[in-house]
């Protein structure tokens, strides 16, 4: 990255719902292009609620198919990719605590289009851009 860039990116974090993993491709391709372009580490994360998606299943039954998903990621990107997989009540909650757990520059999270609960109380993306303690990029 030139000496004069605004502020250097050497921690990434991208979130993942894993419940839409095609509307984070995107925002998965930009990420890794990134990490790629600024020698970044790139922490990519996911959630499961804490107790699970119902009586018989604990969050954990999901995460091997999260590490399949980022091992596939890493491979097709050619780059480094840390995994972290969270319990959650609150997704913001958890990318904001991740943020400041890793010391991440960037915060990279991909969108949909905005539906009525979205322009009444705000998404995720801009709730993470209002209250982040880095910088975030939002990709449609």
């Amino acid at each position: 990255m030139p000496q004069d860039a605004p502020f250097a990116v050497k921690k990434i974090i991208l979130p993942v719902d894993m419940d839409h993993k095609e509307q984070s491709a995107r925002a998965l391709d930009a990420a890794a292009q990134l990490a790629k372009a600024c020698d970044a580490k790139l922490y990519v994360m996911t959630s499961a609620h804490p107790l699970g998606d119902d009586i018989a299943e604990y969050p954990e039954h999901h995460k091997p198919e999260f590490e399949k998903y980022i091992k596939a990621a890493a491979d097709r990107h050619d780059v480094a990719v840390e995994s972290m997989f969270r319990h959650h009540e609150s997704a913001e909650k958890m990318i904001l605590e991740a943020a400041e757990e890793t010391g991440a520059d960037l915060i990279v999270m991909g969108t949909h289009d905005p539906k009525l609960t979205d322009h009444l109380f705000g998404s995720h993306a801009s709730h993470i851009a209002l209250h982040a303690p880095c910088s975030v990029m939002v990709v449609r």
